[in-house]
């Protein structure tokens, strides 16, 4: 389904010659030849799911996701509750999903999640807070190195054996230190801002 949405998107891009048109695209992708047969399918894999986000910036992926189940839902037949959610107070036919976790370094991007329709239920800082010991020193020294760190060396860190404690890290919504919860779906990415017109604009250079 995702490399379906992907290789429609510059059909979706195409489309948006202004502000208006830019908040259309869950319409377009809906009634695309490729999807409008699975309205169905995509709905009810939807329903129940739980995303948490690292590196969240102000959640593009939580609001996008929000923008498709509801044109999913003014395309499609309702839906009965998914199994996990009978016998809730949920009515039936009704898509929901929770946010369990953002972790994001940015002051001013954690005020922007807790904006959102539907915030994050834990929301973290630094994500080297769920980091061992161990592997923090490894990763402050790589950063000393006068050449930029290369993935391998990263890897050879990040992927040892007890390198992340997901046990406990600070929380700004509980005030308190919390365990990272579980979710479904977890979406995380590099920072825009070298991508970015507003940032440095430099790209992979």
């Amino acid at each position: 389904m995702v490399s379906v949405l992907v290789a429609y998107m510059p059909s979706v891009l195409s489309t948006v010659a202004n502000i208006d048109d830019a908040f259309k695209w869950p319409g377009v992708y809906v009634d695309s030849p490729a999807l409008k047969h699975r309205h169905t399918h995509m709905r009810t894999h939807m329903c129940g799911m739980s995303m948490a986000t690292a590196f969240s910036g102000i959640c593009t992926p939580s609001c996008a996701r929000e923008a498709l189940v509801h044109t999913l839902t003014n395309h499609s037949a309702p839906l009965p509750a998914p199994p996990e959610l009978v016998g809730c107070t949920e009515r039936a036919g009704t898509c929901t999903w929770s946010y369990p976790a953002a972790i994001e370094k940015d002051p001013q991007c954690r005020i922007e999640l807790l904006c959102l329709p539907h915030p994050p239920l834990h929301l973290f800082g630094d994500i080297e807070e769920f980091l061992s010991a161990t592997a923090a020193d490894a990763l402050s020294r790589l950063d000393a190195c006068a050449t930029p760190p290369c993935w391998s060396d990263l890897k050879s860190i990040l992927l040892r054996h007890n390198a992340v404690n997901l046990s406990a890290a600070y929380c700004y919504i509980c005030d308190a230190a919390h365990a990272f919860p579980f979710a479904t779906m977890l979406v995380a990415g590099h920072p825009c801002v070298d991508f970015s017109s507003l940032g440095s604009d430099l790209g992979l250079s």
